[in-house]
């Protein structure tokens, strides 16, 4: 299984983690990825860019645009997740290389992440 870099982010007595890699999910689905993730002023953003492409943009250039916030979503699904949690009040902490999710979560509380 591939190796991803995942980000560990802390608050008070808790922590994330957050990957960096491509998401699919927000290129098929912006909207609805920042939903998922608990990310509300991305989801208001993306609404008032839809909005703002739908009623002002001609068509094809609607369509480019469309196209075009699709993929920054997916290519900085990261970023933007880091992004929204640092406005709650979470720091990055450190990084881990794992291949999952929990391979992240449990190498960072053995203490072998990265420390920021």
């Amino acid at each position: 299984m591939e190796r991803r870099l995942w980000s560990v982010l802390e608050k008070r007595d808790d922590f994330r983690t957050v990957d960096d890699g491509f998401s699919v999910f927000a290129l098929i689905a912006p909207p609805v990825w920042a939903l998922w993730h608990g990310l509300w002023v991305t989801f208001l953003l993306l609404l008032a860019i839809g909005v703002v492409n739908l009623v002002l943009l001609p068509e094809a250039v609607g369509f480019v645009a469309g196209l075009a916030v699709r993929l920054i979503c997916a290519f900085e699904a990261g970023q933007i997740r880091r992004l929204e949690y640092a406005l709650r009040g979470w720091r990055e902490r450190g990084l881990v290389e794992a291949a999952s999710r929990d391979g992240a979560e449990e190498l960072w509380i053995r203490g072998q992440g990265i420390r920021l």
